[in-house]
């Protein structure tokens, strides 16, 4: 998986359909393939180097720190 670009059908900024994946998001412009800083695929890349080291589990926090959250009232 390193090195290699991926798509993420799951992404609320994910509009694709066809050949098209597009990345909804106002910050990013262009190809979902081509953006390297989205939060979900730093978070898919935390937890395939725990799975290349062969651990058992990944910390929540780092993936927790990743995301901008905000609770509601």
């Amino acid at each position: 998986m390193r090195n290699k670009k991926i798509i993420i059908r799951n992404c609320p900024c994910y509009e694709g359909e066809g050949a098209f994946y597009n990345c909804v998001n106002e910050h990013i412009d262009g190809d979902c393939q081509d953006c390297t800083d989205c939060v979900m695929k730093q978070i898919v890349e935390k937890c395939k180097k725990a799975q290349e080291y062969h651990e058992s589990f990944i910390r929540i926090d780092d993936i927790l720190d990743d995301l901008d959250i905000q609770e509601a009232e």
